[in-house]
């Protein structure tokens, strides 16, 4: 029953912190989770799971070093309830390189965006949404690095991948295409820059109508 409850909590304040942007009750929130977790003692997955949240809303009020911080312990909790090869610590990782971008730290950010890449890649398999996420995070790595090929490259399987998993037409393709787009006028590549404009144009025109 604590743990229901303590799952309760630590929900709540997802949903009030990050989904709702409503920050005046995190703080009771919070303090009602921790409750609940001292009551059903020892649960670092729970534990690591509210870490993360607030790491996430202190991301969103633009405090890098606190997100940081938060994200840091969740990831050591994570990794102590779920051992090393779990999507939850999978995006530990992930959010993990979006503060060091944040904080200019470019080559612990691929470091980071990689690490969460394989884990998802070996934990959901190749055709699952989500490493989509982790794939956009390592290009986006690769490109503050300066890297535009591997860059290209992450992008271009990202797009396989996409297309592999909607059904038909999808604006989520469209604007995996835009990306790479851009990546073709950033190496000064205008004419495969301007043809994938334009089937990103299409889908979207096929996906809407």
């Amino acid at each position: 029953m604590d743990r229901i409850a303590a799952q309760g909590w630590i929900r709540l304040v997802w949903l009030h912190g990050v989904i709702l942007d409503d920050l005046d009750g995190i703080p009771i929130l919070t303090g009602h989770a921790r409750a609940a977790l001292r009551r059903l003692g020892s649960d670092t997955e729970l534990e690591g799971a509210l870490e993360n949240h607030l790491a996430v809303i202190a991301a969103k009020g633009g405090d890098s070093e606190a997100a940081y911080e938060g994200f840091r312990r969740a990831l050591d909790l994570r990794r102590d309830a779920l051992g090393d090869d779990h999507p939850a610590v999978a995006s530990s990782l992930h959010n993990l390189s979006y503060v060091f971008t944040d904080l200019g730290r470019a080559e612990e950010a691929l470091n980071t965006a990689r690490q969460a890449f394989e884990i998802r890649l070996r934990t959901l398999g190749s055709d699952h949404p989500v490493v989509l996420g982790s794939l956009l995070s390592l290009a986006n790595s690769y490109a503050d690095q300066g890297d535009d090929a591997e860059r290209r490259a992450l992008l271009d399987r990202a797009v396989e991948i996409a297309a592999a998993s909607f059904d038909g037409p999808h604006p989520t393709v469209a604007a995996l295409l835009m990306n790479l787009a851009n990546a073709e006028q950033d190496r000064g590549r205008w004419a495969e820059a301007s043809s994938l404009y334009s089937r990103a144009a299409e889908v979207y025109h096929q996906a809407f109508g």
